[in-house]
Formats: structure tokens, C-alpha cells, sequence
């Protein structure tokens, strides 16, 4: 599976999240954006899975259904599970570095 980010800032770091708990937060930690996760999150930061976006404003990460990242460690999907991915990434308002975050999606794996 392929998550995809679009309409981010040209060259921005972008960290792909997961988590099975759905929510909404308004402007975490100063963010432009809302998280759409909570619980356990899992942030795909092995070697490999920064990813900046291109001069699109796309960045994409090919994950592993059978490793998924938890705080726990790695976590394997399981027929009926829910999983909600989004990304996180930096963007800027008048200059000033910031971070944001793209809509969520939320799969449920059959």
C-alpha cells in the first residue's frame, strides 16, 4: 500500500502517522492544522521513510501492512481493523517555520 500526501509546500519534510483511535485536535502544539489521530500513534521514521515532498507538493511512502509503527514497536494489520493515516509536515505563514497536517484517511482492511 502507497500513502499519499498532496498541496504541500514544495521540498517540505513530511512524516507519515498511523493509529487505530480516530479524534480531533485542534492545533496541536501550535500547528496550523488539526490532528486527526490520538492514542497510540505510530510515526514511520525508520531509515528511509522521511520523505520531502517534490516540486509538486507530493511526497509518498510505500508501506508494509504486515509492519506498521507503534509505541509499542511494529504492529501487523488484522482483517476488520481500522487504521487512520495522515501526514504531518513543515509549511510557513509569512515566513515563520511552522508545521501542519493533511486531512486524514481512515481504512478498514478486510
Amino acid at each position: 500500500m502507497t500513502l499519499l500526501a498532496s498541496r504541500l509546500p514544495s521540498r517540505s519534510a513530511t512524516l507519515f502517522l498511523a493509529g487505530r483511535q480516530r479524534s480531533f485536535t485542534v492545533t496541536p502544539g501550535a500547528s496550523l492544522g488539526n490532528l486527526c489521530l490520538s492514542g497510540a500513534i505510530g510515526r514511520f521514521v525508520r531509515p528511509g521513510e522521511l520523505q520531502l515532498a517534490d516540486s509538486f507538493g507530493r511526497a509518498s511512502l510505500s508501506i508494509d501492512l504486515s509492519s506498521l509503527p507503534t509505541p509499542m514497536g511494529e504492529a501487523a494489520v488484522q482483517p476488520g481493523e481500522t487504521w487512520t493515516f495522515q501526514a504531518w509536515h513543515r509549511d510557513a505563514v509569512m515566513g515563520a517555520v511552522v508545521s501542519n497536517f493533511t486531512t486524514a484517511i481512515e481504512i478498514t482492511f478486510l
